[in-house]
């Protein structure tokens, strides 16, 4: 099975939980590509308006069997740089899929839950189905376990 890891990392949290999941995935069989989002021009962390970003490349999605989204919370909202994927992919309609966000507060409800809510919505727009999230608040001292558990639950569902 292929499964692509689409992930938007500013600081390089996000990026981290996806390599451990790219891992864990290889070790279970699975062929993992982690496919990185990336702003032309380079990323201005103010811009929230997504007609102003300009992706390098939008990944194409039809070699793979589910997907994975991951991505960073930016102002209680989904990054910019994830919505503008969404507004922009093409074929991940009946394709399973499991998301998760990093935040930088010790709590889910300091923006977590209303990013990984955008996204669910989002996916489900382009005809995906969700079937798993998962919110790591980078703040918490719970961080390690949460990011334990997140790799381990989309391991078993892929």
């Amino acid at each position: 099975m292929k499964i692509g890891i689409v992930v938007h990392s500013f600081s390089g949290n996000t990026m981290s939980v996806a390599e451990r999941l790219a891992q864990s995935l290889s070790e279970k069989g699975y062929e993992a590509d982690i496919l990185r989002l990336q702003v032309t021009g380079g990323e201005n962390r103010n811009q929230r308006d997504i007609g102003k970003i300009a992706l390098q490349l939008i990944p194409d999605m039809k070699g793979f069997d589910n997907l994975i989204v991951a991505g960073p919370v930016r102002g209680f909202q989904a990054s910019p740089v994830i919505r503008k994927f969404f507004d922009e992919v093409n074929d991940i309609e009946g394709k399973n899929v499991a998301m998760f966000v990093t935040h930088a507060f010790p709590y889910s409800f300091f923006g977590g839950k209303s990013a990984i809510g955008q996204m669910e919505r989002m996916c489900r727009e382009k005809g995906a189905k969700v079937g798993f999230t998962g919110i790591i608040d980078w703040g918490s001292g719970k961080r390690e376990k949460q990011i334990e558990t997140l790799v381990k639950n989309i391991t078993d569902l892929m």
